[in-house]
């Protein structure tokens, strides 16, 4: 992985695809986001490993809930698919 880009969606919304459009990436990870919030066509489900115009994308919980205490099992699911998706 050669470049990473950081979009807060909570000031400006943007249409997931013009981020595929201007970008290309090969994943994305979103956090704590609606499908709407990105106008993304399908209904994504959390923590659930989807692929949309050759881009495996992948929506989990927000970062702030994962330094919880009680977030171990989010934590777990959180690293299990990302294992997956960078073939760790």
């Amino acid at each position: 992985m050669t470049d990473v880009s950081v979009f807060n969606i909570d000031k400006e919304k943007i249409a997931i695809d013009d981020v595929i459009q201007m970008l290309s990436p090969k994943i994305i990870l979103l956090f704590d986001i609606e499908s709407n919030d990105i106008h993304f066509p399908l209904s994504l489900n959390l923590n659930e490993i989807q692929i949309y115009n050759g881009c495996e994308i992948l929506l989990a919980v927000s970062l702030e809930s994962l330094f919880k205490e009680e977030a171990k099992s989010k934590k777990r699911e959180l690293w299990k698919n990302l294992k997956m998706i960078f073939n760790l």
